[in-house]
């Protein structure tokens, strides 16, 4: 007669059957959560200083190296923290370019390697450089199933070139409006009158935080997903290894949009 199972057996299987797609549909529902609520706002901002980029960036990033990690078949639950581990590289790589985009940082450049205060540091404040480097490369723990493929590529130099394009047109901040443009602007996009504004009253406050957070929002989009991209390679090619699992909701309907494509094709 068999025996119906514990609770302790029941948490079990769960959390190796079932908890790493509970997490992804959790991240699935941020990511429109934050969406949607920037778009009723007609903002890029969910707060005063929080882009809705931070939390779609961050969320995607988890999903991309967690749904291309559930294609290999080596990897089990354990791709939550290998996912977790991406997420935090990205947010800590967009942190050190961003940072250094500004002039003033690279005259701290040598303190920020005695530096360890993790908290985002104000402005004319080291950056914990170390600290950084060392978040950014935890994403190696997963590096036995990481190769270099197209979509590193891809994001990579959109990454820079977004990077590159908002720095030409002065850096314009959206959370330090004041400060912009930060560069000398190879772009001329805010004229002169706008520049600097010192309070939200002035014309210039409105239309440098649009800019701004334009920009950050498209270089985080691609900055923080940049990790995760180095498992994408699962996500493409033939054998068991990447084949499909379509055994929860989000491969069911990767599976039913996928569908119409292929048999159009």
């Amino acid at each position: 007669m068999n025996e119906r199972p514990n609770l302790c057996d029941s948490l079990s299987t769960f959390v190796r059957t079932k908890l790493a797609d509970v997490v992804d549909l959790f991240m699935v529902g941020v990511i429109l959560v934050s969406l949607a609520v920037a778009l009723v706002n007609h903002s890029f901002l969910l707060t005063s200083r929080l882009l809705a980029a931070s939390l779609v960036a961050s969320a995607l990033c988890y999903l991309l190296a967690s749904r291309s990690l559930r294609r290999c078949e080596r990897v089990g639950f354990e791709r939550i923290f290998l996912a977790g581990a991406a997420m935090v590289s990205g947010i800590w790589l967009f942190e050190v370019l961003y940072h250094y985009g500004w002039v003033e940082s690279w005259q701290l450049f040598s303190e920020s390697f005695t530096t360890f205060n993790i908290n985002t540091p104000a402005r004319r404040k080291p950056f914990p450089l170390i600290w950084a480097a060392i978040m950014v490369s935890v994403v190696l723990v997963g590096a036995r199933y990481m190769r270099l493929n197209k979509w590193f590529y891809i994001v990579l130099g959109m990454g820079l070139s977004v990077l590159a394009l908002w720095m030409a047109v002065g850096y314009p901040s959206h959370n330090q409006p004041w400060r912009s443009p930060e560069l000398a602007e190879v772009i001329e996009l805010i004229p002169p009158d706008l520049a600097h504004p010192s309070s939200p009253a002035r014309p210039g406050w409105a239309f440098i935080v649009f800019w701004g957070g334009l920009f950050a929002s498209a270089a985080k989009l691609l900055i923080c997903t940049l990790p995760a991209t180095l498992y994408m390679h699962h996500l493409q090619g033939d054998g068991k290894a990447s084949s499909a699992k379509t055994d929860d909701i989000l491969a069911y309907a990767w599976h039913w949009i996928r569908r119409p494509v292929l048999q159009g094709g």
